[in-house]
């Protein structure tokens, strides 16, 4: 029995192995064929707008970027410092304040030149780096011990694959966010792990507002949950902490006023989220009319996180289906981390969630986590498969 068990064992790395090579040649596969699919027949958006790797991507708020490098290439982004200035005087019209974005992804457009046919040079970057994002993930998925068909599964989901076509800072989030957290839970040297984390940090700082999240996560895992910082530590990491963290809240938060404002007038299931926070349940007593209210814009604005929402415009039902199928698995995985997940885990999704949730939520805004989300629901669905298969076989012993 014994001498069995290394070849046992043997054989299931080489198993895992396989598997794990399969899953990559489906993200290779898939991204590929996704891109080169869509040159020769671009996917026509919800506007009527084809998406492809030889058209400039029509949404992702791309223009908004394309006018930021402007600024950025002019140096006129030297001015902003005065809208900011009377937008904090004014207190209540942020959209002075955002006429600039973070910089990496207009430097990104500077950089290859991304215009009217000449697409294809930033396009490629992304794909190629969208299989580096699926792979890294899927190594760790591997280490975590998720089960073949579950590997398999993971290259599929839509949103990892369409930001990589339709160019925009939702897909540098994304790989970003993956450098950090890759990097800031991988085990080795608590050092190197954190340096590689900030590293990472930065850059999604330098590009999107979830870095704010990630920056308050770093401080309060640092300072409070992990014990090991000496009292001068933690003093220089207050410090610095606070240092690096006030401009970019300063520079993020019309972002988020307008977002907040922005989405009171946004039905979520058709009802606009005003009418929620006043109450829609009449004909029920105030309180509890109140309670229901809340209570429905809470579960609405989550299922809207994961995608189970209908769409905004004119969009054909199988691709409706397509991008909500993942939602599936997302709304557990949810569930899962608070429920079950370590404290570090449930602290890093709320930070990241929010923000999110103080709008109307939007499934391309979790893109970041989505892969963790991922991880978590089907661990879900293993846990309630596994308990099944139990139940079934103690039914057929007895």
């Amino acid at each position: 029995m014994s001498s069995s068990n290394p070849q046992m064992t043997s054989e299931a790395n080489k198993w895992w192995a396989r598997a794990l090579i399969w899953a990559l040649v489906l993200t290779v596969v898939l991204r590929l064929g996704a891109a080169v699919g869509t040159a020769y027949r671009p996917i026509i958006n919800e506007k009527g707008l084809p998406v492809s790797p030889l058209h400039v991507a029509p949404g992702s708020d791309l223009q908004f970027y394309l006018n930021s490098r402007g600024l950025y290439l002019s140096g006129a982004v030297i001015s902003i410092v005065g809208d900011f200035a009377r937008f904090y005087k004014a207190g209540k019209e942020p959209r002075e304040g955002l006429i600039v974005s973070a910089p990496v992804l207009p430097l990104l457009l500077a950089a290859f030149d991304y215009r009217p046919g000449n697409t294809l040079p930033l396009t490629t970057v992304f794909v190629l780096l969208g299989i580096v994002l699926s792979a890294a993930w899927l190594r760790h998925f591997e280490i975590r011990g998720m089960p073949p068909l579950w590997l398999w599964a993971f290259p599929f989901l839509p949103h990892l694959i369409w930001y990589t076509i339709n160019v925009g800072s939702d897909f540098l989030g994304a790989l970003f966010f993956a450098g950090f957290y890759l990097s800031y839970f991988a085990a080795g040297p608590a050092r190197r792990r954190l340096a590689w984390g900030l590293v990472f940090l930065i850059l999604l700082l330098l590009t999107r507002p979830n870095g704010v999240s990630l920056l308050i996560f770093v401080v309060i895992d640092q300072l409070l949950l992990k014990r090991h910082l000496s009292s001068s530590h933690r003093n220089w990491l207050i410090g610095a902490s606070l240092v690096v963290a006030a401009p970019f809240v300063v520079f993020y938060f019309p972002y988020l006023f307008a977002y907040v404002s922005g989405s009171l007038y946004l039905p979520i299931f058709g009802i606009p989220t005003q009418q929620y926070l006043g109450g829609v349940f009449d004909d029920l007593p105030l309180w509890l009319n109140l309670l229901l209210s809340w209570l429905s814009l809470f579960g609405g604005k989550l299922l809207y996180l994961v995608g189970l929402r209908p769409s905004y415009a004119d969009t054909s039902l199988p691709v409706v289906l397509a991008r909500a199928a993942p939602g599936l698995i997302f709304l557990p995985g949810i569930i899962h981390i608070f429920v079950v997940g370590d404290r570090a885990h449930r602290l890093l999704t709320a930070l990241f969630l929010l923000p999110i949730f103080l709008g109307t939520a939007q499934d391309r805004y979790i893109l970041p986590i989505q892969p963790l989300l991922f991880l978590h629901g089907t661990m879900v669905y293993t846990g309630l498969w596994l308990a099944l298969r139990r139940r079934l076989w103690r039914g057929r012993a007895g």
